[in-house]
């Protein structure tokens, strides 16, 4: 018994469109700098995950969330390189849901073990994706509970919710032909990079905010994320970006710990 020969030729066509993605990232200043904070992002998550030393029930429940977090930015990318577009999407949505729920648990410490050991029923009632929105909303004013609401429905209109709008992101164009399988289509590459970079830079942000700096590799992968993220928003948003400001915090950690 060998694995079916069409599983084998679906693969060698899902790598040829993930080679005609890479060739269009690497080809364009945009999706590269997305691509480089959507690394620095998951450098983080990596870091205050896996390499992040602790007994904290709480802040082990904030590392297994960050784990979930990473395995769905990896497929997300993985599955929007091989020309998944609208898969790739709802993965996408299930990190913003994530990352949506660790930054609710920002608000009060005690919300993390109140999740952890809820049950199935009150651990629904209390922490449904539409209730964690509305809390965050309190905190983050109409602007931003705006932002955050129309971004969570248009995920799960186009990607994670079975309707019309949806069956856009199976069509190499608006009015043509559904295609079955991957297939490459630059607009919706770069449309879609671009909202994964939106979105898993502050999701990235939020976990990083439960774990304070102890060691020299975390202020180090703080800084690097910090740095990059001011890169790519002061590229894509106009934002402030002084880069001496990283140099001097970079020199506080050698200050701090020094390496001989």
């Amino acid at each position: 018994m060998t694995l079916p020969e069409n599983f084998i030729s679906l693969h060698r066509h899902e790598e040829g469109i993930r080679q005609q993605s890479i060739a269009a990232i690497e080809a364009s200043p945009d999706l590269l700098l997305h691509a480089q904070a959507l690394e620095s992002a998951m450098n983080a998550l990596d870091h205050f995950t896996r390499g992040y030393s602790t007994d904290e029930q709480d802040k082990l429940t904030i590392q297994l969330l960050g784990i979930r977090l990473f395995n769905t930015s990896a497929s997300a990318l993985k599955l929007l390189l091989s020309g998944y577009y609208q898969t790739s999407a709802s993965q996408m949505r299930d990190g913003i849901e994530t990352a949506n729920l660790i930054d609710y648990f920002t608000i009060d410490p005690k919300l993390v073990s109140q999740w952890r050991e809820a049950d199935d029923k009150e651990r629904w009632k209390r922490f449904k994706p539409v209730s964690v929105r509305a809390a965050l909303g309190k905190r983050d004013g109409k602007k931003l509970t705006e932002r955050r609401d129309e971004v969570y429905k248009v995920f799960s209109t186009y990607a994670s919710h079975a309707s019309p709008k949806g069956f856009r992101l199976l069509r190499p164009t608006p009015n043509g032909l559904a295609l079955i399988g991957p297939f490459f289509e630059p607009t919706a590459l770069t449309a879609l990079f671009g909202e994964f970079a939106k979105n898993n830079v502050p999701s990235a942000m939020h976990l990083v905010r439960h774990f304070p700096n102890r060691t020299r590799l975390d202020y180090l992968t703080a800084i690097a994320f910090l740095e990059m993220s001011d890169r790519w928003s002061a590229h894509f948003y106009a934002t402030a970006y002084e880069p001496e400001k990283f140099a001097r915090l970079r020199s506080q950690v050698d200050g701090r710990f020094p390496t001989s």
